[in-house]
């Protein structure tokens, strides 16, 4: 399997190939992988300096384009800059690791535009079929397009409020890209753990359609209430983390292939069909539901008997403007975002709807929402509302 990683620099990239090179065995290879070994050399800078993230942004005198033994990119790179006249004031500027990074990529595109397309191709088709592969850079539609043909998915890393460090043609194109899958890097290291491990089986089933073992299959899965529940994933919802344990036990196997491929291959998913329920009673996973209606009749029961009978609207919204207040002040609080919901269910049963009336309109109105048209999230205006299209 090959997934590619697209997202804004600092988005979490790396953090998410980290996570699948440890968890889940994936190879890690970036587009940029000989651009580094590249700058190296002409620059006799060490590898771990350029890709240093705490100094990635910081211009130093051993990368001013002086030191460079490449004088073709030298002369390049001072041509980009609109100073071919004053070469001299030029040659002893320092430059950060990603701006050099950056140019030397623009230098060798401009030579074969399939430069770096090639080298990862090569890489990936030279080591045979069952090794599973996370590009790390995918940056442009040319390198999607080889996630693509590779028969990969392409996944969008989103940091909410990271701040752009870098302005390059390389930072358009996840911002219009059209992505497999997206992955909210918004909380701790362990959420984004979770959160990848979780996407890992998604993945699997986009590219196969299930999971085939390569070398036998184990005979019982260990123990998943075992496993340390802590963050998101703690002792109140400890039901997704076996899940997940469960599905990632699986995805350790091995290679997967679609069971067309393989001789007898019913037989094997059909044990893996059982392993996987085995797995479900040993953890004694059962579905969460929430009853709207039975809630709705609960609230009503408590609202009149603390706030009385009546419409109430203009108490009822007063209430929730306060409580917006709220949330303004601390946005992650989800108690306030919970009184508001529970506000606006009072509103609704008091101005006339029974609770089955209630729930079934909050169904009919994601139904309408899911079918209408909608402008790409990506392009809206940071802080507005987005809008369907009317």
């Amino acid at each position: 399997m090959i997934i590619g990683l697209t997202g804004a620099a600092g988005s979490g990239k790396d953090s998410v190939a980290d996570i699948l090179v440890a968890e889940h065995g994936f190879q890690r290879i970036a587009f940029a992988d000989c651009l580094y070994e590249e700058v190296s050399a002409a620059f006799s800078v060490p590898v771990e300096l350029l890709k240093c993230r705490e100094t990635k942004e910081s211009p130093t005198p051993r990368l001013a384009l002086g030191r460079c033994t490449d004088k073709s990119f030298r002369k390049t790179a001072i041509r980009v800059c609109g100073v071919l006249g004053i070469e001299i004031l030029w040659r002893w500027k320092w430059w950060s690791p990603r701006q050099i990074l950056q140019w030397w990529g623009d230098y060798r595109r401009a030579q074969c535009e399939s430069y770096l397309i090639d080298k990862v191709r090569d890489r990936i088709l030279s080591t045979g079929e069952q090794v599973d592969w996370v590009i790390t850079d995918v940056r442009f539609q040319n390198e999607a397009d080889l996630v693509q043909e590779l028969g990969g998915q392409l996944g969008l890393v989103l940091r909410p409020g990271g701040e752009p460090v870098a302005n390059h043609v390389s930072e358009e194109f996840w911002q219009t890209c059209s992505s497999d899958i997206a992955i909210k890097n918004d909380g701790t290291v362990e959420d984004l753990v979770n959160t990848v491990n979780a996407m890992v089986p998604i993945w699997y089933d986009a590219c196969f359609g299930t999971f085939i073992e390569r070398d036998g299959l184990p005979e019982s899965l260990p123990a998943t209430s075992s496993i340390p529940k802590t963050g998101v994933v703690a002792d109140d919802s400890w039901t997704l983390a076996d899940t997940i344990q469960a599905r990632k036990i699986l995805l350790n196997l091995g290679y997967a292939m679609h069971p067309s491929m393989e001789p007898g291959a019913d037989e094997r998913v059909d044990r893996i069909a059982k392993m996987l329920a085995d797995a479900k009673a040993e953890a004694n996973l059962q579905t969460q539901s929430f009853d709207l209606v039975a809630h709705l009749h609960r609230q009503r029961e408590f609202s009149l008997r603390t706030f009385g009978p009546g419409e109430r609207a203009a108490g009822v919204l007063d209430h929730i403007r306060k409580e917006l207040v709220e949330i303004e002040a601390d946005p992650k609080d989800i108690i306030e975002w919970v009184d508001v919901i529970l506000l606006a269910l009072d509103g609704a049963w008091r101005s006339g709807h029974t609770p089955e009336e209630i729930a079934q309109a909050i169904t009919d109105k994601q139904s309408r929402n899911e079918a209408r048209q909608w402008p790409d999230w990506r392009t809206a205006e940071p802080g507005m509302a987005i809008e369907h299209v009317r």
